[in-house]
């Protein structure tokens, strides 16, 4: 969602003004889902069983995915439903992956608990963590749901077909992981919902004047300016989309063909390591660095 354009002309000491466009943009709520349709209900193209006893008795089922981005979660929902049982209580957990089984619960993994009772058809269950799991983008994680020892009895829904998001697994007191049924081809019903957490904004621009040394002919990246952006919030992004440079050189063949550029540090240390979109030349006395498209990060971050 595009929430502004935020846009800054700097009059600058020396050669130079500056004008950044900055588009933000934020956007949150459901991550990742399977829902078969059936997000008002309905029946899944099946399901599996649950459950947990005393004397270390279960049948326990599980959902891998992977993960878009870094996420902190909030909720996960379930399609399922009580299928014995006297007020069934169930958790769900985010394990990591071991070899494309379970491996072990996370940090912060486990949610509240939610009694099915009274729950007698297929319906979205919504499961809260109470301190939210961090989740690394690119990497595999489970879904693994979690009964009381009670002998209690819960059915999960499965989708049959495209999309395929990873692979669902049951695992029997033997504890050994393997797949529903032998099938590849199915993934558990779930939605992801990552935390909407507070927003990145930016809270000031400030530039400085990097250095006023002389620069003898044929040098090139002396630094000149230095734009220090501090960005609030942690969630979403806020890009950086065009600078423009203009010169108040009297001509522009001052300046090297390719002469001017953009580069990005962590810290007030000056280094070349990380150019901000291409080298550009004057024309008519100003350069415009265009899609940049850079999301800047929380802190204080330097483009100089």
């Amino acid at each position: 969602m595009d929430r502004s354009i935020v846009i800054f002309r700097m009059l600058c000491k020396g050669i130079l003004s500056i004008i950044l466009f900055m588009l933000l943009s934020n956007s949150y709520a459901q991550v990742i889902s399977i829902t078969d349709g059936n997000s008002n209900g309905g029946s899944p193209d099946g399901y599996e069983y649950g459950y947990e006893s005393s004397g270390a008795v279960y049948r326990n089922i599980a959902q891998s995915f992977t993960a878009g981005g870094n996420w902190s979660l909030s909720s996960i929902n379930l399609f399922m439903y009580e299928y014995s049982g006297d007020n069934t209580t169930v958790w769900v957990e985010i394990w990591s992956d071991n070899s494309g089984d379970p491996g072990s619960l996370i940090t912060n993994g486990a949610t509240n608990s939610v009694s099915l009772s009274g729950v007698s058809d297929f319906t979205w269950t919504s499961f809260t963590f109470s301190s939210e799991p961090s989740l690394t983008q690119s990497s595999v994680y489970w879904i693994v749901v979690r009964s009381s020892l009670d002998n209690d009895w819960y059915y999960c829904g499965f989708d049959n077909g495209d999309p395929i998001i990873g692979n669902m697994k049951q695992r029997e007191t033997s504890g050994t992981w393997s797949n529903v049924d032998s099938n590849t081809s199915i993934d558990m019903l779930f939605e992801l919902f990552e935390s909407a957490g507070t927003p990145k904004a930016l809270n000031t621009i400030t530039y400085n004047q990097a250095s006023t040394d002389d620069v003898a002919p044929g040098a090139s990246n002396k630094e000149i300016l230095r734009l220090d952006f501090d960005v609030t919030g942690s969630t979403g992004t806020l890009n950086l989309n065009s600078i423009e440079v203009a010169s108040n050189n009297t001509s522009d063949t001052d300046i090297a063909t390719n002469g001017v550029k953009l580069y990005r540090t962590s810290s007030t240390t000056f280094a070349t390591d990380n150019l901000l979109g291409s080298a550009q030349s004057f024309s008519s006395g100003t350069v415009t660095f265009s899609s940049l498209a850079y999301d800047l990060p929380s802190g204080t971050s330097y483009i100089w």
